[in-house]
């Protein structure tokens, strides 16, 4: 949640929940739940555009989204408070709570 977000949040009019025609034309997608459900998100992107995706399309694009698999955090737990503490007025906007602010298990 960087500071960029926050700023845009805090505008008059910036969070989609402020302004009726911004919270029509807006769809928030989380990246973790396209990885999770990439067709469904997919389907739900398309039609909340008004656009038509062919089976053979969709099934392209949901193959090619997953969780990546090459960066792990090692933060230390002091390092993970901080992160917390910092981010949890703009991830709750976005539905995360404390409890999700866990870290892959370490190698």
């Amino acid at each position: 949640m960087g500071a960029l977000l926050g700023a845009y949040l805090s505008l008059p009019g910036g969070h989609p929940g402020r302004d009726p025609l911004l919270r029509e034309a807006s769809l928030l997608v989380r990246y973790e739940d396209l990885c999770a459900q990439p067709r469904e998100i997919l389907q739900q992107v398309f039609a909340h555009n008004q656009l038509e995706l062919e089976p053979a399309a969709l099934e392209r694009a949901a193959a090619g989204l997953h969780a990546p698999t090459y960066y792990r955090p090692k933060f230390n737990d002091d390092e993970l408070a901080l992160i917390e503490t910092i981010t949890r007025p703009v991830a709750a906007r976005f539905g995360y709570s404390p409890a999700m602010y866990t870290q892959p298990a370490r190698a």
